[in-house]
């Protein structure tokens, strides 16, 4: 996988800011993960690496992405096919991690769908006590502020933290 103008070795950084989530505290075991925008799998491949007893659901509506994963299986993840907002609704389970990786490719930009813009309170309801919840937000068009306005409403507080282009809240 690559983010298009970065190259394949460049791609995996903005993951791996992303990834060391899991490692921001102690967890009990099987860490329970959520990827919103599984895609080819490269965020799960590396918090696999970091934590590989860890548990983890990835959400993903786009059937070239279901075909893929549907020849390559990994033990340890399950695919849904599902958007992010039936995922949050109709799941049942808790996790202690959600990453949200949700965007869509138009051209050469990633950007994100204009219905995952106010998740963040559907997200919330989804963690368990203490979970985090992290967000990359891609804006390679638009205002990164505008993308986690939602975030700021369904959180007391969060941080963020910037990845060269890219900015990844982490709350």
């Amino acid at each position: 996988f690559s983010f298009s103008a970065l190259s394949q070795k460049d791609a995996t950084l903005p993951y791996l800011s992303m990834a060391k989530a899991v490692s921001l505290r102690a967890w009990a075991s099987p860490l329970r993960i959520c990827i919103l925008g599984h895609g080819l799998g490269g965020l799960a491949a590396l918090v696999l690496k970091l934590k590989p007893n860890a548990r983890i659901w990835g959400v993903e509506p786009d059937p070239k992405f279901l075909a893929y994963h549907k020849k390559n299986p990994v033990p340890r993840i399950r695919i849904s096919n599902d958007t992010a907002q039936r995922f949050l609704a109709r799941h049942h389970r808790k996790f202690d991690v959600i990453f949200d990786d949700i965007f869509v490719w138009q051209g050469k930009d990633g950007a994100r769908p204009e219905d995952c813009c106010d998740i963040a309170a559907a997200v919330r309801g989804k963690l368990k006590g203490g979970g985090i919840y992290v967000r990359n937000t891609i804006p390679s068009r638009g205002n990164a502020r505008l993308l986690t306005l939602d975030i700021e409403k369904a959180f007391p507080f969060f941080f963020t933290r910037a990845f060269r282009e890219f900015e990844n809240k982490l709350i």
